[in-house]
């Protein structure tokens, strides 16, 4: 056997005895889903595997590996079974060469007929091993198979999986955006426009709240709705910003108003301060005594006609 047969050897015996790395085992699964030849090596090395733990000569803790990965399988079970019996019968009946009796020499037929029985049995032996090795060889080629194809259908399972969470994350991103057309809604006056904007949202989130000024658009009236959890504040302050932090413009004195079992703070923003782009309204809650804490943050996009 050369260096490459022996690295190969070392390899498949890891695999079935489950001592390689992801990488290592991912490499043998996909080499034997397409090399026939590579599949019987593996097949030989379990032999190899059984008959040394047959006859105990596995290492400690190869053995240990060997019981938890073979013994819970019941075709595997069946062969270390019939292994073992077959060490047991080898030693039972091990020939021992008998010493000559100088006093009693058997006959030239008697000679013979021990030769001929000898070479009967030996014959025999040699056909039930080819046809024990063959069968196993067969049950063992199955096997394999059998783990290659569960192998296959759950990485199919995983693919799936991987498919579903990206079509229920599509899901959502229309939602938003079927949720940002429906806030933006047509105003008696035309000379306002108004959208409405949920807090937590964040860039790369899915498709930013919209809405499109008219040059004959005056104001643009921004409900900014709070969490049902936010603490209440007795004024607000709003900055109408740049996505980068820039101050384009601010209101404050903004009082909070409860619609259904949400709170609304609306912002009227002059649309002279507003172009073409993507913008961000800074909320800060007032307390009484002059302090600001930062409520929400709340993003849109204006598109001009």
């Amino acid at each position: 056997m050369n260096d490459t047969q022996h690295s190969e050897a070392t390899l498949l015996r890891r695999y079935l005895l489950g001592q390689n790395n992801v990488d290592e085992r991912s490499a043998v699964e996909h080499r034997l889903m397409t090399d026939q030849q590579y599949l019987d090596e593996l097949a030989r090395a379990e032999e190899e595997l059984i008959d040394e733990y047959a006859r105990g000569d596995l290492a400690p803790d190869q053995k240990g590996r060997f019981e938890a990965l073979f013994l819970n399988v019941p075709e595997r079970r069946e062969k270390i079974a019939f292994a073992q019996a077959f060490n047991r019968y080898l030693a039972r009946h091990a020939i021992v060469p008998a010493e000559k009796s100088p006093e009693r020499i058997p006959s030239v037929w008697w000679r013979r007929a021990i030769i001929g029985l000898s070479a009967a049995a030996v014959l025999l032996l040699a056909l039930a091993s080819v046809f024990f090795y063959w069968k196993m060889a067969q049950v063992r080629t199955q096997l394999v198979n059998s783990e290659l194809q569960r192998v296959v259908s759950e990485k199919n399972a995983e693919t799936l999986s991987d498919q579903l969470i990206e079509q229920q994350k599509h899901n959502q991103e229309l939602q938003q955006e079927i949720a940002s057309l429906r806030d933006t809604t047509a105003s008696p006056d035309p000379s306002l426009s108004t959208l409405r904007l949920n807090s937590g949202w964040t860039r790369g989130g899915g498709q930013l709240p919209t809405t499109r000024l008219s040059p004959s658009t005056k104001r643009l009236r921004l409900d900014l709705t709070l969490d049902p959890d936010a603490t209440l504040h007795s004024s607000y302050q709003a900055q109408l910003q740049t996505v980068d932090g820039g101050s384009l413009w601010s209101s404050k004195k903004l009082l909070a108003r409860t619609k259904g079992a949400r709170s609304l703070i609306s912002v009227n923003v002059p649309a002279s301060v507003l172009t073409a782009g993507d913008f961000r309204i800074a909320l800060n809650g007032l307390g009484a005594n002059g302090g600001s804490e930062q409520v929400a943050t709340y993003y849109f996009r204006i598109l001009t006609k």
